[in-house]
């Protein structure tokens, strides 16, 4: 956005810390299971994965955009799917693995 706005300064801040977010985003990518997962415990990715942490990987461009393709396939993919709701209200997502 702020080199929407010609603000040089500004744009160049955001874009170094734009390079350090979607380098540390690395240790996410599951490379197996061709998306994110959830959450990384002690460097240990953990198994849990959900549309969100894809998707947003995409739109944000965290994720390179050779991905992409593998990232939308997995999360919409109804074979992996499993809608789980533990409170009735919500429903929690996960894959089979």
């Amino acid at each position: 956005m702020a080199g929407w706005l010609g603000e040089k300064a500004s744009q160049k801040w955001a874009e170094r810390l734009y390079a350090k977010a979607k380098a540390g985003f690395e240790i996410f990518w599951n490379e197996a299971r061709g998306t994110y997962v959830d959450h990384v415990k002690d460097g240990v990715q953990q198994k849990e994965i959900n549309q969100l942490a894809g998707a947003l990987a995409i739109v944000s461009r965290l994720a390179p955009e050779n991905r992409w393709k593998r990232i939308i396939e997995t999360i919409t993919d109804p074979q992996k799917l499993v809608i789980r709701s533990f409170t009735g209200a919500e429903a929690i997502m996960q894959w089979k693995r």
